[in-house]
C-alpha cells in the first residue's frame, strides 16, 4: 500500500498523509469541484505520470449533509484514496494493495472536504464519488481554507466528468480530439477467462474459444452481445451481434480502448466491429482471468478507417503421422492478396516439411488451401513473413499497395488424442499443453507450444510441475531447470539443490533440500514472496500460494480477495489449491477447505478421508473406505462421483477422473470434448486439464483424450433429403422426416426437436423446421426471439442470421426474430 506505516492497519489522521517520499514533495494545489450536493455522481478521470508517483487532490463542498461513496477504479497500478475535511483530518481511506478498486462510503455533513490520490508509481485511475441520502449521523463539516492553499480557477463545469491539464486543457488520460466525452456511463463488467488456441488469445464465442461472463449489455434499451473479443492477427478484434454507434471506453486488465480510435476490420461478419493494434495483450494472459468492463458516451461514433489486411491459418490438423500429406488453410480478410514477383508457394516458409500445393478454395482469393508433406516425426511450422514493402520479392500486400500488418505461423504437432509414446511414470500439464517424466529421467512434452513450453532441455530430471504456459523440473542433481514464457521471470529458476516442485499460473514454488522454500515469477499479490521456515508440501491456486509446515500446520500467501490465505489453525497431512480455494486434510482424517465459497467449494464435507485434489471449482477427494466425496459447483455433473472404490482422483476443470481399485479409469463431469469418456485398459495414474485428460498405462505409455476441433464437416450416417447452415453448425433433413445437426453447439442450435418435418431453415445460432402438420418448431440461440414462432399451419420457411420468416396456408407472410 502507498502510506505504509510500521505496526498500522489504517493511515493516521494527518493534515498531509502518504509516505515519507511524497510528504517530502511539493504539496499540489487542489482541483476545485465546487459544490457537487446536486450532482449524483461526480467522475474524475486523470494519470499521474511521475515515475516516482505522486499526490492529487480534489477539493468539493456540500450544503447539505450526503452519504457520500468514494471509489477509486480502473487502477493501471497502485494507488490509494483519502477523504479529508478542510483541515486535513482524514475520515475514511481504501489502502487495498494492487489494482484492486478502493471504495468507502461516509456520511458527510455540509461544508468543505478534499479527496487525496496518491501513488508510488505513474498510475492512471477513475475516481468517482456517489451521492446519495444521508444514512445515520454525518461526521465533518469543518469549513476552513483549504489546507492545500487557493484552488485552481478553470471553471466547475468543465472538470465535472473529466481531470483537466491546465497547462494544455486536455485530459492528460486520452490524447487530444479522442476524448470520447465527459458523460460515459458504465454500462458492462465481466470477467474474461483467456484461452489461447491458433494464434488467437481471448474469447470468441464461434471458436469455443474462452469464456466472457456476462457477454451482454444494454445501452439505451437495446442489449449487445459480445460475439469475439481476441486478440488475432496483430490486433485486438471486439465483434458485437449489433453496432453500438456511440463513442465508448473497452477496458481489459486496465488497459484502456477507445471506440473513436478503433479502426474496421475486415473479415468480421458482425454488424459492430472494432479493432486496435495491441502486441500481446490478451495472449499474456491466457489460461488466466481478467476484468474487462466497457462504459458509453452520449456523443455519436465518428467515422472510422479501415484496419490494415490480416492473415491467419485454420482448419490446423491436430497432428501429423510422420508421413502423410496434411491440409490446412491460410485466410485474409481482404480479396485478391498479390504476391510480388511469385506466387503464394513462394512466399511461404515451411519448416519441417515442404509445400505440396497452394490453391484457392475461395474465387476472390480470401482462403487459400495448403498441402503440406512433412519431413518426418517432429514439428512441422508454416509460416507467412510480413513484408516491410511490397516490393520485396514474394511480399504478400493488398492490390492497393497496403502490406499484412501480422506474420500468421501454424505448427502442427503430435495429436492430443494418441499415445505420447512409453516408459513414462509422472504426468504434469496444463490446459493445451502436457509433459510426462519417462523411467529414464528424460521429460517429453506434446501440445501447443506458443512460449515453448512443450520443448523441455536435455537432461535427467526427477521432478516435473507446469504453469500455464512455462513448466519447470529438478534435474537428478537437484537443481532446476524451466522453460516456456518468462514474461514475468518465471523461467528465472532460483540457485540451489532442491526436493520437489509446484507451478500454477505463471508461478513456481519450490522446497530445497533443508526444507525452506522458494517461490518466482509472477509476483502481483505477493505471491512469489515465499514466507520463512521449513516445508514438506506445496500447492498453488491461481493467485495464491498455500504450503504445508514441517510442523504439519499451514501457510498461505498472495491474493486474498476471497479468503484464499486465511489458513485455518490445527495440523493437516495432505493439501491441493483450486483456482480461488484450498482443501486440506487434518491429521485426524477430518477435511477442511477454505477461499471462494459461493458455490460451495469451500464447504468442507462430513467424513474421512486419506487423499485430495482440488479442481477449478469442485474438490473430490478418497475416503478412508475408498470412496469418493465430490463438492463445489456441480455443472454437468461434475461432483456426481460414481459408486466404487478408488486409488487415486484428479479433479480439473470441469471433469474429473479417478484410478478404481482394479486400475481401470473412471471420469464424469463435463463431457463436451469427450474429456470423460476414457480409454479401456489399466493405469497407474491420470491427470486432468483444462478440456483433455492423459494417464500413464500400466506398460508405462502415456495416452490422452478429450479436447479435439469441431468437426462441422463431419456429416452424420444415413440418407437425407435437406440440409441448411448456421454460422458453425449445419442441420440435414433425413428422408424418414426426422433432423440431424452437428457442429457447435453453444446455444443449443444442434439441439432440434424430435418428430417428422418437412422443410428447415437454419440461422446464424438457430433453426426453426415445419412439421408434417404444417406447425414450425423452433431450436437453438434466442437472444433476440429467434425461437418465438408463430401460432399457425404454414407451407414454406426461410432464415436469416437472426431471425425467420414462413409463408402461411392463407398467402400472408409471418416473421420473428
Amino acid at each position: 500500500m502507498a502510506a505504509l506505516v510500521a505496526g498500522l492497519l489504517v493511515p493516521a489522521p494527518v493534515s498531509v498523509g502518504a509516505s515519507p517520499d511524497l510528504q517530502l514533495r511539493d504539496v499540489p494545489e487542489a482541483t476545485e469541484l465546487g459544490d457537487i450536493t446536486d450532482e449524483a455522481k461526480t467522475v474524475v478521470n486523470s494519470t499521474i505520470d511521475d515515475a516516482a508517483g505522486a499526490v492529487e487532490r480534489y477539493r468539493f463542498e456540500l450544503s447539505s449533509p450526503k452519504s457520500v461513496e468514494v471509489v477509486l477504479r480502473r487502477l493501471t497500478a497502485n494507488a490509494d484514496v483519502y477523504l479529508e475535511d478542510a483541515l486535513g483530518e482524514v475520515l475514511g481511506s481504501g489502502v487495498e494493495f494492487g489494482k484492486s478498486d478502493e471504495r468507502f462510503s461516509l456520511t458527510l455533513a455540509a461544508g468543505a472536504y478534499q479527496v487525496r490520490v496518491e501513488s508510488e508509481s505513474p498510475v492512471r485511475y477513475r475516481l468517482k464519488l456517489k451521492l446519495t441520502e444521508p444514512v445515520g449521523e454525518p461526521i465533518g463539516g469543518a469549513s476552513a481554507e483549504s489546507p492545500s492553499g487557493p484552488s485552481i480557477d478553470t471553471g466547475t463545469e468543465s472538470l465535472i466528468g473529466t481531470r483537466t491539464d491546465p497547462g494544455t486543457g486536455t485530459d492528460p488520460g486520452t490524447d487530444p480530439g479522442t476524448d470520447p466525452g465527459a458523460d460515459l456511463v458504465d454500462v458492462w463488467s465481466a470477467s474474461l477467462d483467456v484461452a489461447a488456441a491458433d494464434g488467437a488469445a481471448g474469447y470468441s464465442l464461434w471458436a469455443r474459444l474462452g469464456s466472457l461472463s456476462p457477454d451482454r449489455f444494454d445501452v439505451d434499451g437495446t442489449t449487445y452481445q459480445v460475439m469475439v473479443l481476441a486478440e488475432i492477427a496483430g490486433g485486438l478484434y471486439l465483434g458485437l451481434r449489433a453496432s453500438l454507434d456511440t463513442d465508448f471506453v473497452l477496458e481489459i486488465d486496465g488497459q484502456q480502448f477507445v471506440g473513436s480510435e478503433s479502426q474496421v476490420p475486415n473479415g468480421l461478419v458482425l454488424r459492430g466491429t472494432y479493432w486496435w493494434p495491441t502486441d500481446g495483450l490478451l495472449s499474456a494472459s491466457a489460461s488466466s482471468t481478467v476484468d474487462v468492463s466497457l462504459s458509453a458516451a452520449t456523443d455519436a461514433l465518428p467515422e472510422r478507417s479501415e484496419a490494415p489486411p490480416g492473415a491467419w491459418f485454420s482448419r490446423i490438423p491436430n497432428a501429423h503421422d510422420g508421413s502423410s500429406q496434411f491440409t490446412l488453410r491460410l485466410n485474409f480478410d481482404e480479396a485478391d492478396p498479390q504476391v510480388t514477383g511469385g506466387s503464394m508457394a513462394d512466399a511461404l516458409t515451411i519448416t519441417g516439411g515442404s509445400l505440396v500445393t497452394a490453391s484457392e478454395a475461395a474465387t476472390d482469393g480470401k482462403t487459400w488451401e495448403l498441402t503440406v508433406a512433412p519431413d518426418g516425426p517432429g514439428d512441422v511450422t508454416v509460416t507467412l513473413p510480413a513484408a516491410t514493402d511490397c516490393a520485396t520479392d514474394f511480399a504478400v500486400c493488398t492490390a492497393d499497395g497496403r502490406m499484412l500488418r501480422n506474420t500468421p505461423q501454424a505448427t502442427v504437432q503430435r495429436p492430443i488424442g494418441q499415445s505420447a509414446g512409453t516408459g513414462f511414470t509422472t504426468l504434469s500439464g496444463h490446459a493445451a499443453y502436457t509433459c510426462a517424466l519417462r523411467a529414464d529421467g528424460t521429460i517429453a512434452c506434446w501440445g501447443p507450444a506458443s512460449s515453448g513450453e512443450a520443448n523441455p532441455p536435455e537432461g535427467t530430471f526427477k521432478a516435473l510441475a507446469s504453469g500455464s504456459i512455462h513448466a519447470c523440473a529438478i534435474r537428478t542433481d537437484g537443481t532446476i531447470a524451466c522453460w516456456g514464457d518468462d514474461s514475468f521471470n518465471q523461467g528465472d529458476a532460483p540457485a540451489g539443490t532442491y526436493s520437489q516442485i509446484a507451478a500454477n499460473g505463471r508461478t513456481s514454488c519450490a522446497i530445497a533440500t533443508d526444507a525452506t522454500l522458494t517461490c518466482w515469477g509472477y509476483d502481483a499479490f505477493g505471491q512469489a514472496n515465499a514466507p520463512s521456515g521449513t516445508f514438506t508440501a506445496v500447492t498453488l491456486g491461481w493467485e495464491h500460494v498455500c504450503a504445508l509446515r514441517t510442523d504439519r500446520t499451514i501457510a498461505c500467501w498472495g491474493y486474498n480477495d476471497e479468503g484464499e490465505t486465511n489458513a485455518p489453525r490445527g495440523t493437516f497431512t495432505a493439501i491441493s489449491a483450486g483456482e480461488v480455494h484450498t482443501c486440506a486434510i487434518r491429521t485426524d482424517t477430518t477435511m477442511k477447505c477454505w477461499g471462494h465459497h459461493w458455490d460451495g467449494r469451500s464447504r468442507s464435507p462430513a467424513g474421512n478421508y486419506k487423499s485430495v485434489s482440488a479442481g477449478h471449482a469442485h474438490t473430490c477427494a478418497i475416503t478412508t473406505d475408498d470412496t469418493i466425496t465430490c463438492w463445489g459447483k456441480n455443472t454437468s455433473g461434475r461432483t456426481d462421483a460414481p459408486a466404487g472404490t478408488y486409488k487415486s482422483v484428479s479433479a480439473g476443470n470441469g471433469q474429473t477422473c479417478a484410478i478404481t481399485t482394479g486400475d481401470t479409469l473412471s471420469c464424469w463431469g463435463e463431457n463436451n470434448y469427450g474429456e470423460s469418456d476414457p480409454p479401456d485398459g489399466t493405469y497407474t495414474e491420470v491427470a486432468t486439464y483444462l478440456e483433455h485428460s492423459c494417464a500413464i498405462s500400466t506398460d508405462g505409455s502415456a495416452v490422452c483424450w478429450g479436447f479435439d476441433r469441431d468437426e462441422i464437416a463431419s456429416a452424420p450416417a444415413g440418407a437425407h433429403t435437406a440440409v441448411a447452415l448456421g454460422d458453425y453448425h449445419a442441420c440435414a433433413l433425413g428422408d424418414d422426416g426426422a433432423i440431424a445437426c452437428w457442429g457447435d453447439n453453444a446455444h443449443s442450435q444442434t439441439g432440434s426437436p424430435a418428430g417428422n418435418f418437412t422443410a428447415i431453415a437454419v440461422g446464424a445460432y438457430h433453426g426453426c423446421a415445419l412439421g408434417t402438420d404444417g406447425t414450425i418448431a423452433c431450436w437453438g440461440d434466442n437472444a433476440l426471439s429467434q425461437t418465438g414462432s408463430p401460432a399457425g399451419t404454414f407451407t414454406a420457411i426461410v432464415a436469416g442470421d437472426d431471425h425467420t420468416c414462413a409463408l402461411s396456408d392463407d398467402g400472408s407472410v409471418a416473421c420473428w426474430g
